[in-house]
């Protein structure tokens, strides 16, 4: 029995033609095959992730720059609010003025 084994394990160690067939027997080139596969599904799905991170990053900076826009444009508008608030208010008193210079002629 131990000169079989012997001989087996001489064969695994030297023979390659011999090592694939056992290996083939023993379904490892399938499983070997189909880890291949699934490391290579894993490196797609890694890149793509990292690919969806970097679309991320740069959408969020844009909304950070869009939003920036709004709050200048927000206080834009109630800079032109009051201005024009102080000039209806101009106006109505020279309204006002004019009206009684044109009473009293």
């Amino acid at each position: 029995m131990s000169n079989l084994k012997d001989e087996l394990l001489r064969l695994l160690r030297e023979d390659e033609g011999f090592r694939i067939e056992v290996m083939r027997l023993l379904g490892i080139i399938n499983v070997n095959a189909s880890l291949n596969q699934l490391i290579e599904s894993v490196n797609k799905l890694t890149k793509s992730i990292e690919d969806l991170r970097e679309e991320v990053r740069k959408l969020w900076e844009e909304n950070h720059r869009i939003w920036e826009e709004i709050r200048e444009l927000r206080k834009n508008h109630e800079d032109l609010a009051r201005t024009v608030k102080g000039i209806s208010r101009d106006l109505g008193g020279l309204s006002r003025t004019v009206g009684s210079s044109w009473s009293r002629t």
